[in-house]
């Protein structure tokens, strides 16, 4: 497997560099408040560097400010954000998005579940044209209850969405974290098998730290079910924990067991 780390900014984009990752995660929300001589001179690091940023995340504000399901959702809003988003996210060499961001896909309370599902629908195929444009893949992340209730919780609800929706980029993730609060079997991600196209991990404590060997969780089964599944691509250390240099050197013997 390929590692990678997420960031949120350019200052934690350096210090995966000078880990020696595979690659970096960044949130897609973030690149796009960017002003654009900022953006330009973070543009022009990441060309001069050995790891780029293969992988965009949260790819709508994490406040909601954009909900794709509900009255208040507009096409119109998404459409300019998207605009701006998937541009930049291709200048620095994107090749697949995560379509996590539960508070946007959050189903309105009294809101019909039919509406609401036609509209997520809707919004997948629109999201869809836009990575066809740029060649990108997009995973659709299961996002447990416990941080937004939203539609999408568990890996078969992802692959329905993917079945559904019907396009040839569009695939799953699995995240640790989410399937641990959500009680998901791990023999989910084996069912998956290729429809899963992306793997995050953390620690399954409520601050999401790094993972180590020595942090009391088993993380054999959840690198079983990756292998099984026939899964050797990319898994990210996607974690709340700021200290990010010791994150990545505590968690690295984890990686050479497993990986």
């Amino acid at each position: 497997m390929r590692i990678g780390c997420n960031v949120r900014d350019a200052e934690q984009a350096e210090v995966v560099i000078r880990h020696g990752l595979d690659y970096i995660e960044m949130n897609l929300c973030r690149l796009v408040t960017m002003e654009e001589d900022e953006f330009l001179r973070f543009a022009e690091r990441i060309d001069a560097s050995p790891i780029k940023i293969e992988v965009f995340n949260l790819l709508l504000p994490f406040d909601g400010s954009i909900p794709i399901i509900g009255p208040e959702a507009s096409e119109e809003k998404q459409c300019v954000y998207f605009e701006k988003a998937f541009a930049r996210a291709a200048r620095l060499g994107a090749q697949l998005m995560v379509f996590g961001s539960a508070r946007a896909r959050a189903v309105p309370q009294g809101y019909p579940a039919d509406q609401a599902h036609r509209e997520l629908i809707g919004f997948l195929r629109r999201l869809m044209g836009y990575a066809d444009r740029y060649g990108i893949t997009m995973v659709i992340e299961p996002v447990c209850g416990k941080e937004a209730e939203n539609p999408v919780k568990v890996i078969p609800d992802a692959v329905r969405l993917c079945e559904e929706v019907d396009h040839p980029a569009l695939f799953a993730l699995c995240d640790l974290y989410h399937m641990y609060y959500e009680n998901e079997p791990m023999e989910n991600i084996v069912k998956a098998g290729s429809w899963i196209r992306h793997a995050h991990i953390s620690g399954i404590d409520e601050g999401r730290r790094y993972p180590t060997l020595d942090d009391g969780y088993d993380y054999g089964p959840f690198f079983d079910a990756l292998k099984r599944a026939g899964y050797d691509d990319r898994l990210t250390m996607e974690c709340f924990d700021m200290n990010i240099d010791a994150g990545i050197r505590d968690s690295m013997p984890l990686f050479e067991k497993y990986c």
